[in-house]
């Protein structure tokens, strides 16, 4: 259950943050805020699917290390990354939209496997 929490809360904001700092910051400077908060309300609504279907893939993997489960999660994201992107128009491979999708999928699959304990238990 945490792992889906995980990649729902946190896949859709780290692809538009990786988004922007791998495309948009280096040719067109930083949006302001109140275009950023409309794009992650854009991002949760494009991105939650592909987000639950890379948990999927993370949680099928969940009994291997974590840099098998970490090698299997990020090219199943960059392709999901890049069908959504093929969606919305874009008609040819861009690696920004990979690595958008590919890094959020590495950070949510480490933090998944983290444990939710106390230290001082």
């Amino acid at each position: 259950m945490k792992r889906l929490l995980v990649f729902t809360m946190l896949f859709p904001p780290l692809v538009l943050f990786v988004y922007i700092s791998a495309d948009q910051l280096l040719r067109d400077g930083f949006p302001d805020i109140g275009f950023l908060a409309w794009l992650v309300g854009i991002a949760y609504v494009l991105a939650v699917i592909p987000a639950w279907l890379t948990a999927g893939v993370d949680w099928a993997l969940s009994g291997q290390p974590l840099y098998v489960r970490l090698i299997a999660t990020m090219p199943v994201a960059a392709i999901l990354a890049e069908l959504v992107a093929r969606y919305m128009g874009q008609p040819y491979f861009d690696v920004s939209v990979a690595i958008a999708g590919a890094v959020p999928a590495a950070v949510c699959s480490w933090l998944s496997d983290k444990p939710m304990r106390s230290v001082h238990a």
